[in-house]
Formats: structure tokens, sequence, C-alpha cells
């Protein structure tokens, strides 16, 4: 119990001195996880940028697309590695699902389709490599979604690949 808790001591440490690092200027890229999408990051301050995502999601009867809006507060990991970040931000955004199964019996027919919008969080963290304008990334976003259909409590999480610009 001793060793986690000075374990837990030394991590919130690290966090609360942490720094940022110097952030890109702008960075487009692949999402990848529950939902696919190509996102955009521009640099607002020395430790902050807004997100900009639309995203995709779907099988042979379903399909889902949904753009976001973030903001991130972003947190140097210089305890790790000088070119690793954490981040937090909030979120908001609007999709548009739909589902259409047409079965040869017409008992099994079913079409729908809605609109929901939804806020949320995020928290991720990110490797930036020096030599190459390489942005990688792994986070979570978990939701709260208004809808006709499609809503409650959602957590995306996604790998992300970028390119820094």
């Amino acid at each position: 119990m001793k060793k986690t808790f000075i374990t837990f001591a030394v991590f919130i440490i690290a966090i609360t001195t942490s720094t940022a690092q110097e952030i890109s200027n702008q960075t487009i890229g692949l999402r990848l996880g529950n939902y696919n999408g190509i996102s955009y990051q521009k640099k607002i301050t020395d430790d902050s940028r807004a997100e900009l995502t639309l995203a995709w999601r779907g099988y042979t009867a379903y399909s889902d697309v949904k753009a976001d809006v973030a903001y991130h507060k972003v947190f140097n990991l210089d305890a790790i590695d000088s070119n690793m970040n954490w981040y937090l931000g909030i979120e908001g955004g609007a999709g548009f699902w739909k589902y259409e199964s047409n079965y040869y019996y017409s008992y099994y027919d079913y079409n729908d389709s809605g609109t929901y919008f939804f806020v949320g969080g995020v928290a991720g963290i990110e490797y930036k490599f020096e030599n190459i304008p390489l942005l990688l990334t792994l986070d979570t976003k978990p939701e709260i979604v208004f809808g006709n259909f499609y809503n409650g409590f959602h957590i995306n999480g996604s790998i992300g690949i970028r390119y820094t610009l």
C-alpha cells in the first residue's frame, strides 16, 4: 500500500509541475477506433489547441456520421520523454445515424434515421517525433449523447496518426 501511495504521489507531482511542450501550429491526420475519421488541430496558445473532427462508422445496415469540435489543454511529460504530452479537453458536436434493413420478407424490414447532439470530454497522450513531421496519439472521449434513438453515455477511443505542419 505504501509503494502504491508513493508511486501515485510521484505521478501527481510530475503531472502538476510539468510545463507545455512546443505544440505544432497545425496538424492533420486520421483517428482510428470506434469511429474512424479525419481531424485537424490548430494551436491557440502555447499550451492549448482546437480540434475539428469528421468521423464515421457503420456496417451493412447501419451508418453513423458525426462532426465535433474540441478544446485541448496540453501538458508535457518531461519525466518520461520531452517529446511526449498528455492532454485534457472538452468537446461538443452533432451526428446523423441511419438504419436500413431490407429483408426478403417484409416482416423484418426496418428503416429509421435521426440526428443527435453530444457533449463530453477528451483525455489522451501523444508523442511527437523530432526528425519527422509525425504525431502519434492515443485518446478516449467519454460523451453524453442526446437523440431520439442513439442516446445515453458512450466512450469512444482511438489511436491517431497526424502530419504536423
